[in-house]
């Protein structure tokens, strides 16, 4: 189940984002989907080989060990393939300071896939002028209908940017300064415990005076700078207790800190072999299967519509050639009846075969294909 696995903060969306530039460039091999809300791109980089990037809604994004398995793909997995496979992922970027990440790709045309990590999450894609055509969830608080433009939620406040006079003008007495840290900076939890431990704050504190917005405020401005140091944190009994892209300070007494080369590599310790998770497929229910085998449906009457219409085009284009040529056809079919009646079986086959509009026939059949000039 994903509620058992911890969710980005848009600090760690900002890391993985950062940590995932390797992958600009790479051709997307396949994708694959082993439970409706989580997707594999098996993504190919030049001179570094074969990498999976998994992306687990509305929890996580990173790069990840799994191997390729079976399995049933929906109708918005079926569309996905067909517009990104073979395709080149040409940038990967954070919208802001939001828990959202924007890929680019690029094949016939380019696309972009939104991947949103909040609330019940999303996959979004989109066409180069970001109109949507295909959403993997509904909602009624905003328009994911194909054609409508993609918009992202209202930004939060970026940290990264503000100064300490707008710092101090956005803070608000009254709740924990923890909780505003964490909602009104975008943080997260940990991190505001973060930031008040380093500050020397108490993170229950309601009413703070400006030396101390101070000192959290350089805390915070440390925090967002601070050296990667990808790791897991687990408890004495070797539980989850954190996994996070830089050393947690206020975790470090008590717990064990394993590390990693990356954050990614910290993430996937914690999903599979910590938590145990498994994205093995879930049973569906009957109105979920046939809603699966209706949307499939539904892609196998669009690509007959297409050929439909492919067809429809092409004798459209042989009736205008008869009508260009009629006197030219219409001599040529009587010099074959008369040919058919004076001649044997084997002289009439010479005569076509000789014949400078004939590309092939079937006496058998009675069929002859001509070439107009």
């Amino acid at each position: 189940m994903t509620s058992s696995l911890p969710d980005m903060s848009s600090f760690e969306v900002m890391h993985i984002s950062s940590e995932l530039q390797f992958l600009v460039g790479a051709r997307v091999n396949k994708i694959y989907q082993p439970s409706k809300n989580v997707f594999h791109f098996v993504l190919h980089v030049p001179s570094k080989g074969r990498f999976v990037l998994s992306l687990i809604i509305p929890k996580l994004a990173f790069v990840s060990p799994v191997k390729e398995s079976s399995d049933v793909p929906s109708g918005f997995c079926m569309a996905l393939r067909k517009r990104l496979v073979s395709s080149r992922l040409r940038s990967l970027s954070q919208l802001g300071f939001d828990r959202v990440l924007r890929l680019e790709f690029e094949k016939e045309t380019s696309f972009f896939l939104f991947v949103e990590l909040f609330s019940k999450g999303n996959l979004v894609l989109s066409d180069s002028q970001s109109k949507i055509l295909l959403s993997l969830v509904r909602s009624s608080s905003r328009d994911f209908r194909p054609g409508s433009s993609y918009e992202a939620p209202p930004p939060p406040t970026d940290p990264r940017t503000l100064s300490l006079d707008e710092f101090v003008s956005l803070y608000s007495p009254g709740a924990p300064v923890e909780k505003w840290l964490a909602s009104s900076m975008s943080l997260g939890k940990k991190y505001a415990r973060e930031v008040c431990f380093n500050a020397g704050i108490e993170p229950s504190e309601k009413n703070v005076s400006r030396d101390a917005l101070s000192a959290l405020f350089n805390s915070m401005k440390n925090l967002l700078s601070r050296s990667t140091f990808p790791n897991a944190v687990l408890s004495q009994e070797n539980k989850l207790v954190a996994v996070s892209p830089v050393m947690l300070e206020h975790l470090a007494e008590g717990h064990v800190v394993k590390s990693f080369s990356s954050f990614s590599e910290a993430l996937s310790f914690a999903v599979y072999d910590v938590l145990k998770y498994s994205s093995v497929a879930e049973e569906e229910s009957p109105v979920q299967r046939n809603v699966e085998k209706q949307l499939k449906m539904i892609e196998m009457q669009k690509d007959r519509v297409k050929s439909l219409l492919e067809e429809a085009e092409e004798n459209s284009r042989t009736g205008e050639l008869i009508y260009e040529n009629y006197q030219l056809i219409s001599d040529f079919l009587s010099e074959v009846r008369a040919k058919k009646e004076a001649l044997s079986t084997e002289e009439f086959a010479s005569f076509l075969k000789s014949h400078p509009l004939v590309s092939s026939f079937d006496l058998k059949n009675r069929t002859v294909k001509i070439k107009i000039p």
